[in-house]
């Protein structure tokens, strides 16, 4: 048999328990609220680094990061996820030009910017960290006392808002203490770089060329692809039906770290072979790497030989990703059935592990190198149809060469390095010079065309060359074909 009075103070227990977790409720939204409203509102604090200004913020995100804003070309750059409440923003206002060109005027200074980059700010999270907790402390407590005031004058219970302060801090300090111990060993974690906007792949880059691009943005990509379209569509350069046994081939030099023109030229040269004659890099540092498997990878083969600027690593890493890298006297590949052999690039070779290295020799080491070169191409156990060498200046020597022994051998020879397109014919040998494929780097845009060259093949020979020229500020491009004996 029932008591009496049970149930109905069962209900007054369980009301009152329901009306307790509801305050309690109420002042954690508070706290919480509190924090993240003043996370909001404490804005953001600016640093000068060594070679740029960054302003930091702190804001509440439950998908919590570490991330760079370039908002002059629109370039935001994760650098890592965290399983703290808050997300740390660094935007950069401005670069110094004089420091950041310094900071990469050699692949040993790349290396070190690099350090400097990423140790400044690991100090600008860490101080943004600190920054944030003390501003999101006086919040919670503030949204404690705010949430006690509510809930004193909807209980008309005056001794809540005495509770709800050192609740709050309670509240407060469970939140921000686990959140400071995720975020104190950020620097103990590896950095994994995701990027939005125009495709830029680690912050030293985005610093490095920020004031360059100032006036290209994200229009640069589109232009170039533009111009690759306006080239694709042209039928026939010269008003005579293709034969049914044409192809041809793509050749390109000095890329230079161009990363903006990757994409729409390996849409340009898909189903083509690719010849790659050297320089893919800027400055040889190791961040430059990441380049050679997009680059391994163009047209339906890619050739390759190393520049003056390039690295054993770079090589390494574009054989790696698929490409035929010809490195030794041995080493050579058929094209289209054509025999094909290519020269390393002595500079390439004295490249040390950071990638430091002389980017131009003269006098006696100049003569000694290219001597060096002619007696590669003389000791070949088979007569090439094509030879590559970085080095115009290389190419020029070996035209000479052959045209003093009397050679009538068909040869041809792709070159780049002075970033000037040009064909030059001497009898049965001929220099085919395509330029610069990345305009002579992010330095240089605005200030140089783009260019590279194709090879027009029929009844299993070269039979004409077209030089493509591309203005990647304005999407205009030119062509120039020059037909071969």
């Amino acid at each position: 048999m029932r008591r009496p009075g049970t149930m109905p103070s069962m209900r007054r227990r369980l009301t009152a328990l329901l009306r307790a977790l509801g305050i309690l409720a109420i002042i954690v939204a508070s706290v919480v609220g509190g924090m993240a409203l003043a996370l909001l509102a404490a804005g953001s604090e600016e640093q000068q680094t060594s070679i740029a200004t960054i302003r930091a913020s702190v804001r509440p995100d439950f998908g919590g990061h570490v991330s760079v804003y370039v908002p002059i070309i629109d370039w935001r750059v994760q650098l890592l996820d965290h399983r703290a409440p808050a997300s740390i923003d660094l935007e950069v206002l401005g670069v110094d030009r004089a420091r950041a060109g310094r900071g990469v005027s050699s692949a040993a200074a790349a290396n070190r910017t690099l350090r400097e980059v990423r140790a400044e700010t690991h100090a600008i999270v860490v101080d943004a960290v600190r920054r944030g907790a003390v501003v999101a402390a006086i919040g919670g407590l503030a949204g404690a006392l705010v949430g006690g005031a509510f809930v004193a004058a909807l209980t008309r219970r005056r001794r809540h808002l005495a509770y709800a302060l050192p609740f709050g801090a309670i509240v407060t300090a469970l939140v921000l203490v686990p959140s400071l111990v995720v975020m104190d060993g950020l620097g103990d974690r590896r950095v994994n770089v995701s990027v939005t906007g125009a495709g830029a792949e680690e912050l030293p880059r985005v610093l490095r060329f920020a004031e360059q691009l100032l006036y290209v943005g994200d229009e640069y990509e589109g232009h170039y692809r533009t111009a690759l379209r306006s080239v694709a569509n042209i039928a026939s350069f010269t008003g005579r039906p293709a034969a049914a046994d044409t192809s041809s081939a793509l050749v390109f030099s000095d890329l230079h770290d161009n990363v903006f023109v990757l994409d729409a030229f390996r849409d340009f040269a898909k189903g083509s072979p690719v010849f790659g004659v050297g320089d893919f890099v800027q400055v040889g540092a190791h961040v430059e790497e990441r380049t050679a498997p997009e680059v391994g990878k163009l047209g339906s083969e890619m050739v390759a030989v190393s520049g003056n600027h390039d690295t054993a690593a770079y090589m390494a890493s574009l054989r790696d990703a698929g490409a035929t890298v010809l490195a030794s006297r041995h080493d050579t590949t058929h094209v289209n059935g054509l025999l094909v052999a290519g020269y390393r690039d002595p500079l390439e070779a004295r490249a040390g592990s950071d990638g430091s290295h002389p980017l131009r020799v003269y006098g006696d080491e100049y003569e000694r190198q290219w001597k060096d070169f002619l007696d590669w191409y003389d000791g070949l156990d088979e007569r090439p149809d094509i030879v590559l060498v970085h080095q115009h200046g290389f190419a020029h020597r070996l035209l000479d060469h052959l045209k003093e022994e009397g050679d009538t051998h068909r040869l041809l020879i792709l070159t780049g390095h002075d970033h000037r397109p040009h064909v030059h014919a001497d009898g049965p040998q001929v220099i085919i010079d395509s330029g610069t494929l990345g305009a002579g780097g992010l330095a240089a845009v605005g200030e140089q065309t783009a260019s590279f060259a194709r090879l027009n093949f029929a009844a299993g020979r070269v039979t004409s060359v077209d030089l493509i020229t591309i203005q990647p500020l304005t999407g205009d491009a030119t062509t120039k074909r020059t037909q071969l004996g």
